[in-house]
């Protein structure tokens, strides 16, 4: 009677097919798909790192943009904020038109948004492409 044996080793592609170049072989073309499934891996892997670190950079702008700011500080350090922005050119826009929609009370002690923060503050903006 024929031992059924499970072998995990021959479900492995043979790679050394694809570098002997040898087409004519029964594993070449499984070896052929693995090799192209790989790179396809290797690539996503590498933009999924891109968009991460392009994420990440946006977010600590954000954070040493703010750093110290409280609301209560937040109307005398609206222009320091505003030209930190405009001198970065690669993530201070969005906080640009997020000061657009500032308005300050009659008093001008404080400042009140007309458009939520998470209109302009979300996971579009801050990591496209990562989670989309």
């Amino acid at each position: 009677m024929r031992e059924n044996v499970f072998d995990p080793i021959s479900l492995l592609p043979k790679l050394g097919v694809l570098i002997d170049w040898e087409v004519g072989s029964p594993h070449f073309i499984s070896s052929f798909f693995a090799a192209v499934l790989f790179c396809i891996l290797l690539l996503a892997i590498r933009d999924a790192l891109s968009k991460f670190w392009g994420a990440k950079g946006h977010v600590a702008f954000f954070s040493k943009l703010l750093d110290g700011v409280t609301e209560e500080n937040l109307v005398k350090k609206q222009h320091e904020l505003r030209s930190t922005a405009k001198a970065n050119t690669e993530h201070g826009l969005l906080w640009l038109e997020f000061d657009e929609s500032l308005v300050s009370s009659q008093d001008g002690e404080k400042l009140y948004n007309t458009l939520d923060a998470s209109h302009f503050f979300n996971t579009h903006n801050l990591a496209r492409g990562l989670t989309e």
